[in-house]
């Protein structure tokens, strides 16, 4: 399966400081309807794959890490698939194994 859902969460409070349109302020004062997370529900994810919960990193270290859950999965793949790992075995595990080493996967 090539789908992997990456969970981007960021508490509501901060969605709200960050909200250079003003777009949650028209919701919580009625101007706007079914905003979701204000006045419709919001649902996180059940299972994600990964969460990157932007409050706690700048977004160089988000892209960074959503590089890295991309770049493990990857090498997962190729590290599994007969195909690759009889025809290449040693770069592909090595390359595996680094990415491994380097990447932070919660």
């Amino acid at each position: 399966n090539d789908f992997l859902e990456v969970f981007i969460s960021t508490p509501l409070e901060v969605c709200e400081q960050r909200d250079v349109k003003g777009l949650y302020k028209k919701s919580r004062t009625g101007i706007i309807k079914d905003f979701t997370g204000i006045s419709a529900p919001f649902e996180a994810p059940e299972n994600p794959f990964a969460e990157i919960d932007t409050s706690k990193f700048t977004i160089e270290e988000c892209i960074t890490k959503l590089k890295d859950i991309i770049k493990n999965r990857i090498a997962l793949s190729f590290s599994l698939n007969p195909f690759f790992s009889n025809k290449y075995p040693l770069s592909i595990l090595h390359l595996f194994n680094g990415i491994r080493e380097n990447c932070s996967i919660p």
